[in-house]
């Protein structure tokens, strides 16, 4: 069963130019990997400190995977000292 994320970060005052630049190359590579269908990054152009990604996943195994990567962690271990905060909505499909 599909899986869809809406994570929604708050972005450090001044800090959303740094962390897009890095968000950006590292979906690229995440779009790569088995499961990932899609993952788009989205800005509120009302609010310089919100980053909202969305992503879907083939399945919920395919996602825990994903957090098991290296290329994960390396991200949690650039961006955590960038945000303030986070919410995750899980949503799956109604197939």
């Amino acid at each position: 069963m599909k899986m869809f994320f809406i994570v929604e970060l708050t972005i450090k005052q001044g800090e959303r130019a740094q962390l897009l630049k890095y968000l950006n190359n590292y979906a690229i590579e995440v779009r790569t990997e088995d499961g990932c269908e899609c993952l788009d990054i989205l800005v509120d152009p009302q609010s310089s400190k919100t980053v909202i990604l969305y992503e879907i996943w083939r399945d919920v195994a395919s996602q825990l995977a994903h957090l098991e990567t290296a290329r994960f962690a390396k991200w949690k271990a650039f961006s955590d000292p960038l945000i303030e905060g986070f919410s995750v909505k899980t949503l799956q499909s109604g197939e």
